[in-house]
């Protein structure tokens, strides 16, 4: 059978002040009305029977849990006990799945990404899982709407399978320059990096194994009883904090590609939102109560109370009951480093 992985322990923090380690953007309804985690469940339905959609999720945000509605059994939210990156969450997610059904097919998604067209999206996955079940590691390659910078791109290579639009992986590469992604663009076989992908439970348990030893006997030792929480706990003690990326996907001679054309975002950052929100006539994105005068091109969200700006332009500007963002636009990712520094004082952590 089929089964979507959703991972849901990420903390939101680009998303800082609205996001935070309590109740990180994944819980937060920044694109729509409903809740980013709800949205990608949404996703999926039709498609992936509501018992076979999995939740991975940090053990702080359990609480979270009952302010969703995500018509799913309450037992498929698997928490992890400390934060390991994408490599042990997934190894977690792929010995729950072998105890289940060892013969599943596994649909890998982040909770907090942004897709347009729900059909094309699950056409997409029903082209992966075909892939999936020929052996292949499925990736999703996104055909650039823009020269972003802010994206890991995948470099195409020979088609595999046309009808599936199914192609080899040259090389993954990291985040391009501005320069690099015109050049990206004008190549036409590179693609966005979305970090969504299929696989078989097999073909990855036998990646973890040659790629990952400790992760896979991480993964061999939960998949006898994935509900004792003791043995999570022994599970993810002294494994390596890596991504899926580093560890299998850039080594593996298994992966491949399917090219998507449907709009697609990771929501990464607070210059997301002005890409689907209205804009007034100076170009602002306003959520909440304010009142602007000659200010343009920012963005602006007053979650409470109200928000004045005068006379500014490229701000992004977040104002909370309790804390208040002011940022420059292009320097919207060090956002993360600022609430990395202030994580480590006590008195700031309420805040975070």
């Amino acid at each position: 059978m089929n089964y979507t992985i959703i991972l849901a322990g990420g903390s939101g923090k680009r998303f800082w002040p609205l996001s935070r380690q309590s109740k990180p953007k994944q819980f937060l309804s920044i694109i729509s009305s409903k809740t980013m985690i709800e949205e990608t469940v949404d996703r999926v339905k039709g498609l992936i029977e509501r018992e076979n959609i999995i939740i991975l999720a940090s053990e702080r945000q359990k609480s979270n849990f009952t302010d969703v509605d995500l018509g799913i059994p309450d037992e498929n939210i698997l928490y992890e006990p400390e934060g390991r990156n994408t490599a042990m969450a997934i190894a977690f997610a792929a010995a729950y799945i072998k105890n289940r059904d060892p013969e599943g097919v596994m649909i890998v998604l982040p909770s907090d990404h942004y897709i347009k067209e729900k059909n094309l999206f699950q056409e997409s996955l029903r082209n992966a899982v075909t892939g999936a079940k020929n052996g292949y590691l499925v990736t999703f390659g996104i055909t650039p709407a823009r020269p972003e910078t802010g994206y890991g791109y995948i470099n195409i290579g020979d088609v595999i399978d046309e009808g599936i639009g199914l192609y080899k992986v040259k090389a993954f590469t990291e985040k391009p320059n501005q320069k690099g992604a015109i050049e990206y663009m004008k190549k036409g076989n590179y693609l966005w990096n979305s970090g969504m992908f299929v696989w078989s439970v097999k073909t990855i348990v036998d990646e973890f194994q040659k790629y990952l030893p400790e992760h896979f006997k991480s993964l061999i030792s939960i998949a006898g009883n994935p509900a004792d929480r003791n043995l999570i706990k022994n599970a993810y003690k002294n494994i390596d904090n890596i991504s899926i990326d580093y560890g299998i996907l850039e080594r593996s001679s298994k992966i491949a590609c399917i090219k998507c054309n449907y709009t697609w975002d990771d929501v990464g950052s607070w210059v997301a939102i002005e890409r689907h929100n209205k804009h007034d006539e100076n170009h602002n994105t306003v959520i909440g109560n304010a009142d602007l005068k000659d200010v343009q091109n920012s963005i602006v969200v007053s979650n409470e109370g109200l928000t004045v700006m005068i006379g500014v332009s490229d701000l992004i500007v977040v104002h909370t009951h309790d804390a208040t963002l002011v940022c420059k636009k292009e320097r919207n990712n060090e956002i993360k480093d600022i609430v990395d520094k202030n994580s480590s004082h006590p008195s700031n952590k309420k805040y975070l």
